[in-house]
């Protein structure tokens, strides 16, 4: 058998001739990124770097937390999976489910740690958006790391399934919740954009659902993909690609000109725009399939 014929290795096989290096490597990674989690709790918050820094000025107040925290146990959580996956030969939801896990209870420590540290409070709600961004984050990694494996493989349209369908997910979650703040903001403040600095913002989606209706387009994409009905890199691209246009007319240029303003004040409006948008594109993408 000539060496064209042979299976491609799999990234675990093409890796173990550098797996002690490469575990501790990861492991150092974490140990570090462990560390600066902590010097940051010992001497700040997210808070006055958010008032320190031009960038992160532009974003309401109560966003830092979740900038912050989303963002440190998100990196923690990922850089576990990678690190418990080089060293051990687990399953794929045994290492997910124990990155996960150790990134919380690092979380915990860290509220706990907090606790003692002047000017500083426990949160449960913290502990809580360490979950999110650890979760979204350990899951994002499992697929790049599949999608990667398929590609190594020649697996291409396999592969982008993966990484199409998790892209499309996420952008329906952001979708959901742009959706929910602008209906928050609008039924208290008549649509102002200042309404979105408040802090009751930030749990719009619990308390306004019907704001998932916006995502269905997103998930009949999705679904699409999932089984396998496009048959070729390019079809999975143009379906990407319809939804994330149709956001960047119906959400972000008129935001970016007229501000929340530009929302209409009746919300079966709103959705029936939404659902035309989205079954224009859904239909147009369709027939070039």
């Amino acid at each position: 058998m000539t060496s064209l014929n042979r299976p491609d290795p799999s990234i675990k096989d093409a890796l173990h001739t550098y797996r002690v290096p490469l575990s501790i490597g990861a492991w150092s990674a974490v140990a570090a990124w462990m560390g600066l989690i902590f010097y940051i709790s010992q001497n700040s918050s997210p808070e006055s770097i958010g008032s320190a820094s031009k960038f992160l000025g532009i974003f309401p107040k109560w966003s830092i937390q979740w900038i912050f925290h989303g963002t440190a146990f998100g990196i923690l959580t990922g850089l576990t999976y990678l690190a418990i996956s080089s060293t051990f030969t687990w399953r794929w939801p045994v290492v997910v489910g124990t990155a996960f896990g150790v990134a919380m209870v690092y979380g915990v420590i860290d509220e706990v740690h907090q606790s003692f540290v002047s000017g500083r409070t426990a949160s449960i709600e913290d502990i809580g958006r360490d979950a999110i961004g650890g979760l979204m984050t350990v899951l994002l990694t499992r697929a790049a790391v599949v999608s990667t494996d398929h590609v190594f493989h020649g697996r291409w349209v396999e592969s982008g399934r993966v990484f199409f369908n998790v892209g499309i997910l996420l952008q329906a979650a952001f979708v959901a919740w742009v959706v929910s703040m602008w209906i928050a903001a609008g039924s208290a403040n008549g649509y102002s954009l200042d309404a979105l600095a408040t802090s009751d913002v930030q749990r719009s989606l619990v308390h306004e659902p019907q704001a998932l209706l916006a995502i269905l387009p997103f998930l009949a994409v999705a679904a699409w993909i999932a089984l396998g009905r496009c048959t070729s890199l390019y079809a999975q691209l143009k379906l990407v690609i319809a939804p994330t246009l149709s956001v960047g007319v119906v959400f972000a240029i008129p935001l970016a000109v007229f501000g929340l303003d530009v929302i209409p004040d009746d919300e079966m409006v709103w959705f029936g725009t939404w659902a035309m948008a989205g079954g224009a594109w859904l239909f147009g993408a369709w027939l070039h399939i």
